[in-house]
């Protein structure tokens, strides 16, 4: 069951779709009606609130947190995330009426609410499925999240399994809950190395953003601050896909703008031809360039990046 990333292509979406619906795949729209979904909107628009005189929650380390948790729980910031999780919980409460039998399910897990209900559903109405979740990232410290904990398994909303890159994760991924069901599992990513340090670096410096704005915000800043005493530099620019270039290119002065190429190439094809890659955040791309024989500038911006050094991810040397 495919996911499809929103963009301004949405002619090249479609054709995806189409091409892949004549094949071997269930889309999750399929079997949600126009009516299963205004249902799950009206729930979630008109939902009962919280009230913060009313309610109280236990206490987490004597400390009560009853009002953020209301607040968060009241808040329709995340209403997206939030509806697409009600629509997939549908959507496997239809596959279990049509009594199907669903041996293995596997899914890309991040630990976000999107995660969680696909997980939630299979184990509480398939509870015979085994369910596995792909972790194809590293250490990101400023993600937490990633990292399970026992309340969570206990609630069923991650999977039976998870599968790490490397060894290297074990130990981080069992910090909340120690007894968390882990597995080495292919990266799914193949890295060519005696080619990839030959290749000719044609760009000297690459800044590949993280996603984050207040983090990409300040790489911006760190950016103009080089340009602007340094007349000669010309940099390449890599935004993360959540977040477009657009929303950040009015932190550039005008008159610098000829002198940056924002990249529209793969990250593959970007780090063949890069020779110092400029990052900060929880971004892979920090750790894909040392396979392709980059030399890394990580950007101490963040609280949370100087335990990448800390936990000795990367090499003095790199």
């Amino acid at each position: 069951m495919p996911s499809f990333l929103v963009h301004g292509k949405f002619f090249n979406i479609y054709k995806n779709i189409k091409k892949l619906s004549k094949q071997r795949y269930i889309f999750v729209e399929n079997w949600i009606t126009y009516f299963d979904f205004f249902k799950c909107l009206s729930k979630h628009l008109f939902s009962n609130r919280l009230n913060r005189n009313e309610k109280k929650f236990e206490k987490f380390f004597s400390l009560d947190c009853s009002l953020l948790i209301i607040s968060d729980f009241n808040s329709k910031i995340d209403f997206y995330s939030e509806l697409q999780s009600i629509l997939k919980i549908k959507f496997i409460k239809k596959l279990r009426k049509q009594d199907l039998k669903v041996i293995k399910t596997i899914s890309r897990f991040e630990n976000q609410s999107i995660d969680r209900s696909w997980f939630f559903g299979f184990r509480n109405f398939f509870p015979k499925t085994k369910n596995l979740g792909f972790q194809g990232f590293l250490y990101y410290p400023q993600l937490v999240n990633q990292s399970p904990t026992f309340f969570e398994n206990k609630a069923k909303v991650i999977p039976d399994l998870i599968l790490v890159p490397n060894n290297s994760i074990l130990k981080h991924r069992k910090e909340f809950f120690s007894k968390i069901n882990l597995k080495i599992g292919p990266s799914f990513k193949n890295y060519d190395f005696k080619r990839n340090q030959k290749n000719k670096k044609i760009y000297s410096f690459t800044f590949a953003l993280c996603g984050i704005y207040s983090l990409d915000k300040n790489i911006l800043l760190w950016l103009v601050y080089l340009l602007q005493r340094n007349k000669k530099v010309k940099v390449v620019v890599k935004a993360h896909p959540i977040l477009p270039i657009q929303k950040l290119t009015g932190f550039i002065p005008k008159d610098l703008l000829s002198r940056i190429t924002f990249s529209n190439d793969s990250v593959k094809k970007l780090l063949n031809k890069t020779r110092f890659l400029i990052s900060s955040g929880p971004t892979s791309i920090i750790f894909e360039s040392l396979h392709y024989g980059c030399k890394l500038l990580y950007l101490n911006l963040d609280p949370n990046d100087y335990f990448i050094y800390k936990k000795k991810l990367i090499k003095k040397n790199n």
